[in-house]
């Protein structure tokens, strides 16, 4: 099992009352994303929402028809408080997004290849957020799939 109701609980008292201690990042347009005990609790921002929910069922979904060499980490879902919070395996690796760099830029290595792009586009909506992780031994994690 990925994650617990106890940390879950800490995440969504953490969004309430603002407490960055486990904030992994706010950058998102409707989740805030905490690490708490090496695993990802993302919160909705609104009640209700549907996210969370929508991410574990594509997750779930899509799982067995992924190519080899990409991944979605294990989920959980737990209510909190009348909110639904997903529980993922936190990924360690190089987070990548879509861009567009001309042939004579140089890339960040932020910017996800052509190659990579392309393999992941069929399972990923969003790729211009940093919704893929590149592992060392180059395995791809879509750790975003609402």
């Amino acid at each position: 099992m990925t994650g617990n109701l106890k940390d879950a609980i800490l995440a969504v008292k953490a969004d309430r009352t603002r407490d960055r201690e486990f904030l992994l990042t706010d950058c998102g347009s409707s989740r805030t994303v905490y690490l708490i005990n090496g695993v990802v609790y993302k919160v909705d921002q609104s009640v209700p929402c549907w996210y969370n929910t929508q991410e574990f069922e594509n997750i779930n979904t899509m799982r067995d028809s992924l190519p080899e060499g990409i991944y979605f980490p294990n989920v959980e879902l737990f209510e909190v408080f009348n909110q639904i919070v997903i529980a993922m395996d936190y990924i360690e690796g190089q987070a990548m997004a879509e861009c567009h760099c001309l042939e004579f830029e140089e890339c960040d290595p932020m910017c996800m290849s052509d190659d990579i792009l392309k393999r992941v586009k069929p399972y990923c909506d969003d790729t211009g957020g940093l919704n893929v992780i590149e592992t060392s031994n180059g395995d791809l994690y879509i750790i975003d799939a609402a």
